[in-house]
């Protein structure tokens, strides 16, 4: 899970306004996926087949995802922002990937990895986070291995960050209503 997840409710907690605290968190995660997807690509760990069709269809829906973000009142989007900690932390703690270990697909279909970056895209960018606390999980329920799906999100949320952190809607200050 990336650090926005908690860099952001504490920077609101201490006083940042909403809209930079999201701000501040997307370059904090995108500064460390470059990282890890360079680390990735070098020890030729990255399956590029499976995280193509998720950059383009999750770096397409951000910017819907934080168009509707700016037309939904902010204790809603806090609400979602909420609802996606909760599902990350719910995965992260009762997901059981061991019992699975020799069951993980190796095939590398499209489809399931599109609708998945379309899901999180869009999802990501209402609040204005990066998107892995549900990209992770929607492919590990897919059957990819945990390991893969690591590389694939680090690689996926470098393009995601980066069509969020330059998308318009996020220059405006969101309205309190």
């Amino acid at each position: 899970m990336g650090s926005a997840l908690v860099l952001i409710p504490v920077l609101d907690w201490i006083g940042l306004p909403f809209a930079q605290a999201r701000s501040v968190g997307l370059f904090v995660n995108g500064v460390s996926m470059i990282g890890a997807t360079y680390s990735n690509i070098r020890n030729k760990r990255l399956n590029f087949r499976l995280g193509v069709p998720i950059i383009l269809s999750s770096t397409l829906l951000a910017p819907l995802g934080a168009w509707t973000g700016h037309l939904i009142p902010t204790r809603c989007l806090l609400i979602v922002f909420i609802t996606f900690l909760c599902f990350a932390g719910i995965m992260m703690l009762f997901f059981r990937g061991a019992k699975y270990a020799d069951q993980y697909r190796e095939d590398k279909p499209v489809v399931g990895p599109l609708l998945t970056g379309v899901l999180a895209g869009f999802l990501s960018g209402l609040p204005g986070v990066g998107g892995g606390g549900v990209l992770s999980p929607l492919m590990i329920l897919q059957g990819f291995n945990p390991k893969k799906v690591a590389t694939i999100t680090a690689f996926a949320l470098t393009f995601l960050i980066k069509a969020t952190s330059n998308n318009p809607f996020f220059a405006r200050p969101l309205r309190c209503r």
